[in-house]
């Protein structure tokens, strides 16, 4: 693994070596087995413990290219997700102007504008439980989405409408959606 073709070559090996590290008893297991037993030990015991588990220089490669590629899955599952749902959500005639596919701050408002809407997009697992951070910037999004200043409509993809009108509710304290100054863009399918 010293020199790379590409950005991803030996990725298939780099993976399966880390799987073969920790397969027997975990990540989390295998790092506390360490832990505990180098306390007080001396170069030596672990140059053993190293030679012992496979941890030498090549796992070490192994680790950092898969997360150098790995710090790029966001941009790519953002970017992917937008293309596949773009044939869905055009209407006939309508055209894109401009398009974000890039995730985070790219400098433009919007994910999507078209000559007749505006889209942002997420995708992501929802766990449960607390995420308030992931609330928070999809009730930002939603927000800027109703509250721009233009003829075109918020076009609003999700999948559940309730979760997405409750959250609006709580973050607003209104017991009905926003809609002042936004006419009928303030309405959510």
């Amino acid at each position: 693994m010293k020199s790379q073709a590409g950005p991803s070559e030996g990725l298939v090996e780099a993976v399966a070596l880390l799987e073969a590290l920790t397969k027997a008893s975990g990540l989390t297991s295998w790092i506390a087995g360490l832990e505990s037993g180098l306390q007080g030990a001396d170069g030596a015991k672990v140059g053993a413990a190293i030679e012992r588990d496979g941890v030498g220089p090549e796992t070490l490669d192994a680790a950092l290219l898969i997360k150098r590629v790995s710090g790029q899955i966001n941009v790519l599952v953002h970017a992917i997700g937008i293309l596949n749902a773009l044939p869905h959500i055009l209407d006939p005639g309508e055209r894109v102007e401009r398009l974000s596919l890039g995730a985070g701050n790219t400098g433009r408002p919007y994910d999507l504008e078209t000559d007749k809407r505006v889209a942002e997009f997420k995708f992501t697992a929802w766990r449960g439980g607390p995420e308030s951070i992931r609330q928070n910037q999809l009730f930002k999004d939603f927000f800027y989405l109703v509250s721009r200043p233009t003829t075109q409509a918020p076009l609003s993809v999700r999948r559940r409408q309730g979760q997405a009108d409750a959250l609006l509710r709580a973050r607003s304290g209104a017991k009905q959606r926003p809609q002042q100054g936004c006419g009928d863009r303030g309405a959510l399918p």
